[in-house]
């Protein structure tokens, strides 16, 4: 399997971060992008092990590696320093699972993502794509239950955290706020395919532009 080395070499190196930080992978945009590209890896794992078409981690390893190297290039916005984390992240249990949480979701909307945005290209080229956007609209279908699964589970941790830390479960803050919405946006979506109201063409065409949701929230989880 092509990914294999280049999954093992993410994990080694999140593992050393681990090891000198003492915290989960997750204190800032910069480990959150490298954390989401070994997840778009795991998942095209899990959907050739269930597909078996090799087609998908050619695509997904792509995306993982064009999101690495957007990782790389912009070390003033991604910094790749281990500065202290604020406050109140200062809990490994709360940050090994709500945030490790709500973050591998994206990458389950990231594979659903490229996957419409590679459709939306096929198109150009072929005429006859009934077949591609029947398979892969059911892959995408099934990446973003996953997303959604782990971004609301996500969204209960952080609200029993909140709860826990300043004694209210929900606050409608910006964080809070805009994974609701990116939550809701997908739940929208999974509804409107599995009732008919959308085709399996209009669910990879709006998977990219419901992604925007998932980049509004990854910025305001680390805005500072």
């Amino acid at each position: 399997f092509p990914s294999h080395d280049t999954m093992a070499l993410l994990i080694l190196g999140l593992i050393l971060r681990i090891y000198i930080t003492q915290f989960a992978p997750v204190t800032n945009m910069y480990t959150t992008m490298v954390w989401v590209a070994l997840g778009v890896m795991t998942f095209s794992l899990l959907l050739f092990g269930l597909y078996k078409n090799y087609v998908i981690p050619g695509i997904t390893l792509i995306a993982s590696g064009i999101i690495l190297l957007l990782t790389h290039q912009i070390p003033l916005i991604l910094s790749p320093d281990m500065d202290p984390i604020v406050a109140v992240l200062r809990n490994n249990f709360w940050l090994s699972t709500h945030v490790t949480t709500i973050t591998i979701s994206y990458a389950a909307f990231t594979i659903a993502m490229v996957f419409g945005n590679v459709m939306l290209f096929r198109i150009w080229f072929y005429k006859d794509n009934q077949a591609f956007i029947k398979e892969y609209s059911h892959y995408a279908y099934r990446m973003i239950q996953l997303g959604c699964f782990l971004l609301t589970i996500g969204i209960i941790l952080g609200g029993v955290w909140a709860d826990y830390s300043w004694g209210r479960f929900w606050g409608w803050d910006p964080k809070e706020t805009w994974a609701l919405i990116a939550d809701l946006g997908f739940l929208a979506l999974l509804h409107a395919r599995y009732i008919g109201w959308i085709t399996p063409f209009s669910l990879l065409a709006w998977s990219p532009a419901a992604y925007l949701l998932v980049i509004m929230t990854w910025y305001r989880d680390w805005e500072t």
